[in-house]
This record gives C-alpha cells, sequence and structure tokens, in this order.
C-alpha cells in the first residue's frame, strides 16, 4: 500500500507501515486478480464509534474495471454503525459525497524550507515512554477516539522520528511529531492548548531537520494554525477536504494546529 501511495504522490512516511498496522491490524483490504494485488483500501476501526479510511488505491491497470467499487463495498461491510471519515483531494468530493459523505472542513498542506532558531523553553521535553500515558489523555482531546496502540509506535523514538511535548507541573499542554518521508519531513501531529505553545513545538521540530523540506497539514478553520505556519515561512501546496458519513465528531478543534496524517487522520 506504502509503494502505491508513493505512486500516487502521496509521500508517505518511511516507517509508516509499523504504526499504521497497529491501528487496526485487520482494517487492510487488498482486492487480487490472478494473486497479484490490483487494489487497496483501509478501514480502520478505532473504536465501536469511529473508523477512518485511506490508501483508497487502484493499480493502473484495473481501474475501470470496477474492481475498486467492489472492494469498498467489502470494507465497509465490516464498519458496523461507525462514524467513518475520509480525507478527500478535490476531484473525489463528488464521489464520496455521492456515497454518503459531508464535507466537514479544509485541510491545507503548507511546505517549504523553514529555518527558526530552537526554542529555550524549560517544558520542552522528548516524548519518551515514561510520558505516553498523559500524551495518550492529551490525543483523546483532539482525535475522535482513542488510539493507543497506533499512537504508540508513532512517537516512538528512531532514526526516522522526532517527538517533542510541553509539561509542567506534570501536566502535558502540547505534543508533537516529525518524520522522515520518502521527500522531505512531515510534521503531525501538532496539538498544542494555545497558539504560542503550538509555536514552541513547531519550532522544536523543524530544527531537528535544518535544511530539509517541511510539511505541515493544516486545518484552514483554525486561522491561528494558518498563521504560524505562514509565519514558519510554510505555503499552500495542496487541499484536501475532510468527510465524514454519520454523526460528525466534535471536539476542541483550536487545539489541533496539525492533523496527524491525511492517511489514516
Amino acid at each position: 500500500m506504502l509503494d502505491w501511495a508513493a505512486a500516487e504522490g502521496w509521500n508517505p512516511g518511511v516507517d509508516d507501515a509499523d504504526p499504521f498496522f497497529a491501528a487496526d491490524p485487520q482494517g487492510f483490504f487488498v482486492a487480487r486478480v490472478g494473486g497479484t494485488p490490483a487494489a487497496s483500501m483501509a478501514l480502520v476501526r478505532y473504536s465501536e464509534a469511529f473508523a477512518f479510511i485511506g490508501f483508497y488505491i487502484t493499480a493502473p491497470d484495473w481501474r475501470g474495471h470496477g474492481l475498486g467499487r467492489r472492494l469498498w463495498d467489502h470494507a465497509l461491510a465490516s464498519h458496523g454503525a461507525r462514524t467513518i471519515g475520509l480525507d478527500a483531494l478535490p476531484d473525489m468530493v463528488p464521489r464520496y459525497a455521492a456515497a454518503g459523505f459531508t464535507p466537514a472542513h479544509r485541510t491545507v498542506t503548507m511546505a517549504g524550507f523553514p529555518y527558526v532558531e530552537p526554542p529555550r523553553d524549560p517544558r520542552l521535553t522528548i516524548a519518551g515512554r515514561g510520558l505516553f500515558p498523559s500524551l495518550s489523555d492529551y490525543d483523546g482531546m483532539c482525535f475522535p477516539a482513542p488510539r493507543a496502540p497506533f499512537l504508540s509506535r508513532w512517537l516512538e523514538p528512531g532514526g526516522s522520528r522526532r517527538a517533542f511535548a510541553l509539561v509542567d507541573a506534570g501536566r502535558v499542554s502540547g505534543f508533537g511529531a516529525i518524520r522522515q518521508c520518502r521527500d522531505g519531513f512531515k510534521i503531525g501531529p501538532l496539538f498544542a492548548d494555545t497558539p504560542v505553545d503550538a509555536e514552541v513545538l513547531l519550532r522544536a521540530l523543524v530544527s531537528q531537520v535544518r535544511g530539509q523540506e517541511v510539511f505541515l497539514k493544516v486545518p484552514e478553520h483554525n486561522g491561528e494554525a494558518m498563521r504560524l505556519a505562514e509565519e514558519c515561512d510554510l505555503s499552500p501546496m495542496l487541499e484536501a477536504t475532510r468527510m465524514f458519513r454519520g454523526p460528525a465528531p466534535e471536539g476542541p478543534s483550536h487545539r489541533v494546529f496539525g492533523l496527524t496524517t491525511l492517511d489514516l487522520g
């Protein structure tokens, strides 16, 4: 799936497979023709109330044969009564709307080669395993469902990933991660109580990869997030629309300065 996503220009992370699979090992579907993969789709069930679609791709040689639609119908038969989310590129919005999905907000991919000074903030700390319970709790205020199996691997420090948190007197006021992708580095999530906290985290993350291209998925309706990205010399690159089928989740969108990933939410 990741190689297909790369071929589509979606630029996945070099180590995305493990955290994605951990999110829901039963949530990945492949259609084969003569034993050869011809279409893929993920429908990750984060909870009994919420699921997310990604990696909906049909191999170029098999497009127009209805194979992707049959895989779609098969995968959705497993979702139960959950609300389902997805991120749609502009040309796909009408197709997903016809399938019962309603637009919620637009996400702007901001990109650039920012140069920032690393922050000097005593609250800043590496998002290590000892902090994970608190980070998972904070994530629960920003994402529609618990996703500890995914998040623990997403934040796990390694050669291609870095993650930082802001902690004051034992309380987390934000966290963020950056990961190496096929091209450049993507930041996500970027969650924080305030724009000031988000800026500290963003500067800490960007300073880890000086001189490299950086991407941040910003929810357009968070004006402070858009302003912060622009002040860090990031410019709009492309847009996607977050859509839901079923009741749209409610949450403190003011804390979301950067989405985790368009692939699985």
